[in-house]
């Protein structure tokens, strides 16, 4: 039985960052009440055995599969001050990034979109006109894969367009950029940072926050224990979204 773990003193930090908007630092406690509603979320998907428990009808896509619970999720809470949670997962699920109840990714653009569809299928047929083809047409596809491929990826990379509590908004690219952080891959795509923007978004107050591992022990992971947001991809970008908010700037704001 998953039991919330007992916080004596100040809460914990659950997710943290310096803002180089203010120039201070911002951090988000992880409270008990906001683990409680990590393990209640984490009993819904394994009494309903899917993640889109919120849908009339379920998607196969979101059932809780053997190789979901192979592998595991990170999934987050956000408390607001009005009483509202939102939920959000890392990364993809299903094959998507967009599932019933859940915060919806960071990203205007994805794979997903029209567009961007439209230009991963054109780099896919390059790729594969260039393994049939002869030199020198060989080399002008390879070129022209490169091109598109780079042009796609900084389309994309793009749409990561932050919004703090402050109503500032800041494109992960450039953030990055002026911090002189060259962080991996998939930054804004974590549990955290996908609470924040809808929260933003929604005009809602956050005041606390926790992030839970579903799935088989990994690393420091066991099912059903909580983590802060990681420091690879989200501290650089958690100073700025959090600016603002009451709960993570103190009294001063």
């Amino acid at each position: 039985m998953l039991l919330a773990s007992s916080l004596v003193g100040l809460d914990p930090p659950g997710a943290s960052g310096w803002c180089s908007s203010c120039g201070r630092p911002h951090s988000l406690p992880r409270t008990a009440q906001a683990e409680v509603e990590a393990l209640s979320l984490l009993r819904r998907i394994e009494q309903s055995g899917r993640f889109d428990f919120t849908a009339a009808e379920p998607d196969p896509r979101f059932g809780l599969t053997q190789e979901q619970r192979r592998t595991g999720k990170m999934l987050g809470v956000l408390l607001c001050s009005d009483g509202t949670v939102l939920r959000a997962f890392s990364g993809m699920l299903g094959g998507t990034w967009h599932c019933p109840g859940w915060a919806p990714p960071v990203a205007g653009l994805t794979l997903e979109d029209a567009e961007p569809a439209a230009a991963f299928g054109e780099i896919v047929r390059l790729v594969a006109r260039a393994d049939a083809a002869a030199e020198p047409e060989r080399g002008r596809l390879r070129r022209a894969h490169r091109e598109r491929s780079a042009a796609l990826s900084q389309a994309l990379g793009a749409s990561y367009v932050l919004r703090n509590a402050r109503g500032e908004e800041a494109g992960v690219p450039e953030l990055l950029r002026a911090q002189g952080v060259r962080p991996p891959g998939g930054v804004g795509d974590c549990a955290a940072p996908k609470l924040l923007t809808e929260a933003h978004r929604r005009r809602l107050v956050p005041e606390a926050i926790a992030e839970v591992w579903c799935g088989p022990p990994a690393k420091t992971r066991t099912h059903g224990s909580f983590h802060a947001a990681c420091r690879e991809r989200c501290e650089p970008i958690m100073g700025f979204l959090l600016c603002g908010v009451p709960a993570a700037c103190g009294a001063d704001g």
